[in-house]
């Protein structure tokens, strides 16, 4: 397949995907109302924060394999050693919050979709992208259509939540075929592990705090602030981010084509500039509909404030322009200062909370974190134009 088939088709598959993830976030919102919806939300944040290390970042050195074999063992490697810890931290939390707790529940749906997420790569390595659109498919729709099917039966949201986190863990269970003795597979773990771990420190730490500042801020305004709060924001985040999503993977595949990591500074800089622009696009043309249509559309209590919804629109903004051209932190040997760089922005959005009353410190982290964005991208510049890193 052609890289121009190949883009074209990986671009229509997202859209769809990203489309029919908002018409059924947005049912699931007017099912729920924006207190339920932010409990679900927060539950969903939490799922995600461990999604990202529920193998413990070793599907990521997928990127650096050059045999099928090799590619087989860092997935069968990572789901060992996944399971090993979420198994740990799901008894450690039954034993320290008790089962009326979720985050045992998350953790372990968590891990479900971090099994997704290494099926898809899996698969993106082995050049079958229908199987890959296809796992990504269910990793995006699973989780909110089965908490929509939930709903609409009448459960009540912590019921809601029970579904969503057990479906969560056992369809991606019956999508892995990779099963071998327990004795082998701890050996092949510990292999592994040994072998990647200079690699795996910096990306676990800058996945931890990544997790926590990009999923971390619903489950904070549910417990200290509101769950209709949470709940505004949440359904900001993915009404948003899905269409800056869908615009910052088009104009990445279009500007950076298929060199990604070699790729010149000054199409970074296109790329950067593009996403901006469409982004804040994106946003002037979802205000109307958003701030004036969203409770015809959803229901009562789905009023979102101007201030929010600037504050959203400009730190996503950021997110996406800077997130779009992050593989350049490969290039540039910089994910340690990435892990440092969101260690102290994730820590200054708790002095932000300590300095500000629980209901109003949403806009002002928000904010500072589209300012921290604004740091990283000017530190990569530096780096490959004075620093010479190019």
């Amino acid at each position: 397949m052609s890289l121009l088939r190949s883009a074209s088709l990986y671009a229509v598959a997202n859209a769809v995907i990203a489309l029919v993830g908002v018409v059924l976030t947005m049912a699931l919102g007017r099912q729920l109302g924006p207190d339920g919806f932010g409990v679900w939300a927060s539950f969903f944040a939490i799922q995600n924060v461990w999604a990202a290390l529920g193998f413990l970042r070793l599907e990521v050195r997928l990127a650096s394999c050059t045999t099928i074999v090799q590619a087989d063992r860092i997935v069968l490697s990572g789901f060992a050693v996944g399971t090993l810890v979420t198994g740990v931290l799901c008894l450690s939390s039954v034993a320290l919050l008790g089962l009326e707790s979720t985050l045992w529940l998350a953790l372990i749906a968590g891990f479900g979709t971090s099994i997704l997420d290494a099926l898809i790569q899996r698969h993106a390595f082995g050049g079958h992208q229908l199987l890959m659109l296809t796992f990504r498919a269910i990793r995006v729709l699973l989780p909110i259509t089965t908490a929509l099917a939930a709903a609409l039966s009448g459960l009540s949201v912590d019921r809601v939540i029970a579904c969503h986190g057990w479906m969560g863990i056992l369809f991606p269970l019956l999508l892995w075929r990779r099963w071998i003795l327990p004795a082998r597979w701890l050996r092949l773990a510990m292999r592994t592990m040994l072998r990647y771990r200079r690699e795996l420190i910096p990306s676990l730490v800058f996945a931890t705090f990544n997790g926590l500042w990009i999923n971390g801020l619903t489950p904070a305004l549910n417990h200290f602030s509101s769950p209709a709060i949470a709940g505004q924001f949440a359904m900001l985040q993915r009404l948003l981010g899905g269409a800056m999503g869908l615009v910052s993977t088009a104009i990445t595949l279009m500007l950076m084509k298929k060199d990604f990591v070699h790729v010149k500074w000054s199409v970074v800089q296109r790329v950067l500039y593009a996403n901006i622009a469409l982004c804040i696009g994106v946003c002037i043309t979802a205000a109307i509909p958003i701030l004036g249509l969203q409770v015809q559309w959803l229901g009562a209590g789905w009023q979102v404030s101007s201030s929010l919804f600037f504050a959203s629109s400009v730190f996503l903004t950021a997110c996406f322009a800077v997130g779009a051209i992050s593989i350049v932190a490969i290039r540039l040997r910089d994910e340690w200062f990435m892990a440092i760089w969101q260690l102290l922005a994730v820590l200054c959005w708790v002095g932000i909370y300590l300095v500000t009353s629980p209901s109003s410190f949403i806009v002002p982290s928000l904010l500072f974190g589209a300012l921290m964005y604004a740091v990283l991208y000017f530190r990569w510049h530096y780096l490959a134009t004075v620093g010479g890193a190019t």
